[in-house]
């Protein structure tokens, strides 16, 4: 009895054995399909939206003063319309530029500083579009390059607009350049750990809620923006 007890204790448990190293082995090569897919999407991306070339002249070109009409003509034309801009009489790209006040309080240097970089990095994304470019950074990894806190107050709304504005613009000079640009929109569930996912077309779902944007291929989401489980 006790033998056949043994015997059948270990078919069962080599069955178990068995059945444990296929899941295993089957989930490693879903994974590794996930990952395939992921690194060839965002390559295709990559080869498409990027000019590392075209990127570093525009950056040098916003950069030097004696361009700055050009870079505003430019620029002016892109923030008419942004509809939270309103009417825009001037981009600050050097701190010499900054003039103005927060709270009451002069802005540092390094603050005039800061503003300025912002300002430029601006500027590039928006000429980077117009030519149906983004900057290279928005072609690696799995990442977000704009994050929202919630729009409560009319100043942290404004904020909340002006920049869904801003990449909503950028969205549309790709398309109007022939790519085919899916912009998203991510905020974390309520009730669990997981996200919501919107395109941004459909604002209305997540207006003022905080959140992150991202291009679709800097994700594991498929087109219907559910994980990606071929």
């Amino acid at each position: 009895m006790e033998l056949i007890l043994f015997i059948f204790l270990g078919v069962v448990l080599f069955v178990c054995i068995g059945s444990d190293k296929r899941d295993v082995r089957e989930a490693s090569q879903n994974t590794e399909k996930r990952i395939l897919w992921f690194e060839e999407r965002q390559k295709s991306w990559r080869e498409l939206v990027s000019d590392r070339a075209l990127e570093e002249d525009l950056r040098y070109f916003i950069a030097d003063p004696k361009n700055y009409d050009a870079v505003w003509e430019e620029v002016r034309s892109a923030y008419s319309q942004m509809p939270s801009y309103g009417v825009c009489t001037q981009i600050s790209l050097f701190p010499s530029m900054v003039k103005g006040v927060y709270n009451g309080r002069s802005y540092t240097q390094k603050q005039r500083e800061n503003i300025a970089s912002s300002n430029r990095r601006m500027a590039l994304d928006i000429m980077l579009a117009r030519r149906g470019k983004v900057r290279d950074a928005n072609t690696w990894g799995s990442r977000s390059f704009a994050s929202f806190a919630p729009g409560e107050g009319r100043r942290s709304k404004l904020v909340w607009d002006m920049t869904f504005d801003f990449w909503l613009y950028i969205r549309d000079e790709l398309v109007r350049n022939g790519v085919d640009a899916k912009l998203i929109f991510k905020r974390p569930a309520p009730q669990n750990n997981q996200e919501l996912v919107y395109y941004v077309d459909h604002v209305d779902e997540f207006h003022y809620q905080s959140g992150e944007l991202t291009w679709l291929p800097l994700t594991y989401l498929e087109e219907n923006l559910k994980p990606y489980k071929k």
